[in-house]
């Protein structure tokens, strides 16, 4: 029974031994796990604060590009009311040019009429 009883011991000691080695691969494995999921949450705190920010600068570039666009069209309808004025005054005096041309034109064929009648 001795033999036995050595034989059960060396086994049960063999088996804490595996036992231990095995909770020892545990608590690494464990370690490795808590390592790895604080980078996992580390590179979400990352992450979220990435889309934040561009979508901060996102949307900060949506409002600027806004206002030059409301800018600039203010500035367009103003040029196009200028030159639309300066065309309208344009053809006001083109009008009084032709008037005038007009006139004269009617006053050279008088002339000509009284010239003719006269000799």
């Amino acid at each position: 029974m001795t033999r036995k009883y050595q034989l059960a011991h060396d086994q049960l000691q063999q088996s804490k031994i595996v036992h231990q080695e095995i909770k020892s691969a545990f608590s690494k494995c464990s370690l490795n796990i808590r390592a790895t999921s604080n980078q996992i949450q580390n590179i979400r705190k990352e992450n979220s604060y990435v889309k934040d920010l561009y979508a901060k600068e996102i949307q900060n570039w949506k409002i600027y590009l806004a206002t030059v666009d409301t800018t600039l069209q203010k500035e367009i309808q103003t040029t196009i009311d200028k030159y639309t004025k300066r065309i309208n005054n344009y053809r006001i005096e083109i009008e009084g040019y032709q008037q005038q041309i007009n006139e004269t034109s009617e006053s050279s064929r008088d002339l000509q009429t009284k010239y003719q009648q006269l000799q």
